[in-house]
């Protein structure tokens, strides 16, 4: 009795926590799987492909390796995948820059929409135009929370170049990031203790 009473205590203490802000850490997370329209901006860089941002954020010699070009005043919407991405608390929406060798990085100013159906889009947040980070490791992120647009899961993200930066050549991402559902998360989560056990 006492030990099926431990492991049920384990697996409720896992819920917690997985349940809780921390699921947020993008060791969990889903990327972007499939550009699943695009509006190309005016000018848009045609040696940094749009495909760049899919998957996993990654590193290259330079920035045209690693990130897609949006363009200035253009769009993209990607589909996150049929588990779609959940509004956990605090942010789970990953937006990734850099990748490349460099001490700065401009992040042009951009709205990210999200969708349940690919019909309707409500705004999640926005960042201002042109801020220069100064960037000690190749890859950083700006989050956002799911739960500012209204809906509590979501398939499609619309990242959206505002224009308002006409000093560079639009937006340009490495990756986008979203948390799936948390009984997933949790799924994966005792699937790494059992292993971990067996080890």
């Amino acid at each position: 009795m006492s030990i099926k009473r431990t492991s049920v205590n384990k697996i409720l203490l896992l819920a917690v926590i997985f349940s809780s802000p921390l699921i947020s850490s993008q060791a969990w997370g889903v990327y972007a799987q499939t550009i699943h329209r695009f509006n190309p901006g005016d000018p848009v860089w045609p040696d940094a492909p749009i495909e760049n941002m899919l998957g996993a954020p990654d590193t290259g010699v330079n920035w045209r390796e690693c990130q897609g070009s949006i363009g200035h005043n253009g769009s993209v919407v990607v589909d996150m995948g049929a588990g779609g991405i959940y509004d956990v608390p605090g942010d789970d929406i990953f937006l990734w820059f850099g990748g490349f060798n460099s001490t700065f990085e401009v992040v042009e100013g951009l709205r990210v929409f999200a969708s349940s159906d690919d019909f309707s889009y409500f705004l999640v947040g926005e960042l201002p135009k042109g801020q220069t980070i100064d960037v000690p490791v190749p890859l950083f992120t700006r989050a956002m929370d799911l739960g500012a647009s209204g809906l509590s899961q979501a398939r499609y993200l619309m990242i959206a170049d505002t224009g308002t930066d006409e000093q560079y050549n639009g937006l340009e991402l490495n990756a986008v990031e979203g948390v799936p559902e948390p009984a997933t998360v949790l799924i994966l989560a005792l699937g790494a203790v059992m292993l971990r056990k067996k080890r």
